[in-house]
């Protein structure tokens, strides 16, 4: 049974899974440390290489900032619903689309891509609804977007 328009309070606020946020948080911290600890490891195990030991440390840092980056980037990452837009807010900033923007939704490998008409200068919005905490309002919204 359809949700009638007025008794959706709007705007909705959807979050990444909780489940999916500890996951996140608990690899990305390994991962993170595990790196940390490998670029220090080869800083002070192999100074006799010089320049050359700070490659594989360099690496190992970056990957541990990348590490740190997608947890936050997981624990920020928010969809927020209005009766006449849809926007993402994540680490990269805010894509918003309102519904006359929007020129049609594609799932392509289970990311829902929601896609701007040509001639506007708003980017595309890429969600995992299985990461997503959703409910029926955001379902029946994106069921109203052109396929």
């Amino acid at each position: 049974m359809a949700t009638p328009r007025g008794e959706t309070p709007f705007p909705c606020t959807y979050r990444v899974r909780a489940g999916w946020r500890a996951v996140t948080f608990v690899v990305g911290m390994g991962i993170a440390v595990f790196m940390a600890w490998s670029a220090a490891f080869f800083l002070d195990r192999y100074p006799i290489f010089g320049r050359i030991v700070w490659v594989p440390a360099g690496v190992a840092v970056i990957a541990a900032l990348a590490a740190l980056v997608e947890v936050v980037d997981t624990s920020i990452t928010r969809i927020v619903l209005a009766d006449d837009a849809i926007e993402l807010r994540d680490i990269r900033g805010r894509r918003r689309l309102r519904r006359r923007q929007i020129a049609r939704r594609k799932v392509i490998r289970g990311v829902l891509v929601i896609e701007p008409r040509e001639g506007t200068k708003a980017r595309s919005i890429s969600l995992v609804p299985a990461l997503m905490q959703t409910d029926k309002a955001l379902e029946e919204w994106i069921a109203t977007l052109p396929a």
